[in-house]
């Protein structure tokens, strides 16, 4: 599900485990599969425990399966540590952005978009989301940053320029003017 931006807000249809091959890969009800989606999906316990996540999730946490990180939460990804479900109300679409550490020890940012729903069994909640990597749009955000500040700091000492080249022209035509008045 998109909103009007085309930024994927959600998934509709069933997703199952691929249970046979514990490869936690995620198909939907009709087929499709989506490991091919450019994003990272996941479904996680509402403790944050992984349930599942889709290839794109694994590659932007740096893992090669999905059996290396079965036993982690959600939380465990984040550099800094804060509970995402505590941010979020039952059917409710949350996104943010955070940084993640990779398991080379890098650091990713990512937009995660996530909501809690029901299975309906018991109400037992869990959380789907989906997540994509931002770090090269977060690089060229801070260097647009930094040629702001660069260009404030250039137009500063231009102005500083300007300030002391009209004093010093201000004296000597000052005192011509006075001389000239002396000679009328």
């Amino acid at each position: 599900v998109c909103n009007e931006s085309f930024d994927i807000i959600g998934l509709a249809g069933t997703i199952e485990m691929d249970k046979i091959s514990n490869t936690g890969s995620l198909t939907y009800e009709n087929g499709e599969i989506i490991d091919d989606l450019p994003v990272g999906v996941y479904r996680a316990y509402a403790d944050g425990k992984l349930q599942y996540t889709s290839k794109e999730f694994l590659r932007i946490v740096g893992y090669d399966s999905f059996m290396q990180i079965h036993n982690l939460k959600l939380s465990d990804f984040y550099l800094n540590k804060f509970e995402s479900i505590a941010n979020i109300k039952n059917k409710e679409t949350n996104s943010f952005e955070v940084q993640l550490l990779k398991s080379n020890g890098s650091i990713v940012w990512i937009k995660q978009t996530e909501r809690i729903e029901s299975t309906g069994l018991n109400d037992k909640n869990f959380i789907i989301g989906v997540i994509e990597d931002i770090s090269e749009q977060k690089a060229k955000e801070d260097k647009l940053v930094n040629s702001e500040n660069a260009l404030r700091e250039l137009n500063r000492s231009k102005d500083k320029l300007f300030s002391i080249i009209s004093h010093d022209l201000r004296s000597p035509i000052n005192q011509f003017v006075e001389a000239t008045e002396l000679l009328l």
